[in-house]
């Protein structure tokens, strides 16, 4: 189950991704005439600024859910392991 920052990470992901591509597709064509010196520039550095943003909140997904991992593993080792010593305490005591 998604925890509330992941689903505020994603949708920003989603958000900037789907910027990035309308602004592509549009700057591609109905604008592609209009668009000229510093409005171009402009206009495609808003672009690589969406894609930026994408590829970012996408590598801050990736960090949550790798330290999300390791935590559940260290804690799953730990189980097992309370585990086994229990079991062994109690074949000790039989």
């Amino acid at each position: 189950m998604a925890n509330p920052g992941d689903v505020r990470r994603r949708g920003l992901g989603l958000f900037c991704l789907i910027a990035a591509a309308g602004m592509l597709i549009v700057g591609q064509t109905a604008l592609k005439p209009h668009l000229q010196s510093l409005a171009f520039l402009l206009y495609w550095m808003g672009c690589f600024g969406f894609t930026m943003g994408a590829i970012w909140m996408a590598l801050m997904d990736v960090r949550a859910v790798g330290r999300r991992l390791r935590n559940e593993q260290r804690e799953l080792i730990q189980k097992t392991l309370e585990e086994v010593e229990r079991d062994q305490k109690e074949k000790s005591e039989d």
